[in-house]
């Protein structure tokens, strides 16, 4: 081959290599250094804080050595989930977010598929009336379970999953008045995530609703970090990264220390208390339920086969 040949090649190979770069991680007006925008939660108070901001920061830091620096960077707007994911759609604004894994995502953005925060997302506290925790307590398997009713929010994914296990549930649009249905008696258990809970008590002190103490209802469940699919080469390097973060232990050192997950583990103590496990039909099938690393707990082979789907 000449020599020209040769130079062609590896000036061929160098720039489809640089392009890969630029497309994962870009380099915008202004900026010294390639970045990404990640938006907070609506209307947080601390955002530089969020688990899943400082969750990307590591992934950069563990995946720069391949593919260069990059800087994640805060997207000072408050927006609403639908907003923020109809920009993630549109490839404007927005370079990657996070989301409850479901199959109808999958159809617009490219979820990383890998638990970012160890399936707490499918753990379920329950909030209930002060004074029914005796009743509560003679709970010890979904069985004894279905004879209880829920109150959830209409269209959320866990009116989906609570039905195909048998679980009944009463539903609302106004989410806000979902306490107060249950303080009225409309439905027996409020069921709550394990990191949204505790910053939750504080809007009910003065209501004579409680959290229950012995139970978790769980099922594989997964937030993940979603980017759009023009961008292939940023959901490799995410995965890329994630996957040493969570191969040389950075991934659990941060979630077990990070105050949203830290302070639910210790104050829910799960350790303690009856977990009941069950199918979720509604995930598709690469979530890696079989690698028991990923998750605060490893899975069944045979969940749903013990215990689901079924409808009343």
């Amino acid at each position: 081959m000449s020599c020209f040949l040769i130079r062609f090649f590896l000036c061929l190979a160098l720039g489809l290599m640089l392009s890969g770069l630029v497309a994962a991680c870009e380099l915008r007006d202004g900026e010294s250094t390639p970045m990404l925008w990640f938006p907070p939660k609506y209307k947080a108070k601390e955002p530089a804080e969020d688990y899943t901001f400082k969750i990307i920061q590591l992934i950069l830091n563990k995946s720069e050595a391949k593919y260069g620096p990059c800087d994640v960077r805060i997207l000072r707007r408050d927006l609403p989930l639908r907003r923020m994911m109809l920009y993630l759609e549109k490839n404007e604004l927005i370079d990657v977010i996070s989301l409850t894994v479901n199959q109808k995502r999958e159809t617009t953005l490219i979820p990383i598929k890998i638990p970012i925060a160890k399936g707490m997302v499918g753990f379920r506290v329950f909030i209930i009336r002060k004074g029914d925790q005796p009743r509560f307590s003679q709970i010890n398997n979904l069985e004894d379970l279905r004879g209880f009713v829920a109150g959830q929010g209409k269209g959320w994914s866990d009116v989906e999953v609570l039905a195909q296990t048998g679980l009944r549930s009463v539903t609302t649009d106004n989410v806000p008045s979902l306490v107060n249905m249950l303080v009225a008696g409309r439905f027996d258990y409020y069921p709550r995530g394990a990191r949204q809970l505790i910053p939750e008590l504080k809007i009910y002190e003065g209501l004579p609703v409680q959290v229950e103490s012995k139970l978790v209802l769980s099922y594989p469940s997964m937030t993940a970090l979603y980017v759009n699919p023009e961008r292939q080469n940023l959901a490799q390097r995410l995965e890329y990264g994630l996957n040493i973060a969570i191969a040389d232990g950075s991934v659990d050192k941060l979630f077990y220390t990070h105050p949203t997950t830290s302070t639910a583990l210790k104050k829910l103590n799960f350790e303690k208390r009856t977990i009941i496990k069950m199918c979720n039909p509604m995930i598709p099938d690469w979530v890696p339920t079989d690698k028991s690393n990923y998750w605060l707990y490893p899975w069944p082979k045979d969940l749903c086969a013990r215990n689901g789907p079924r409808t009343k």
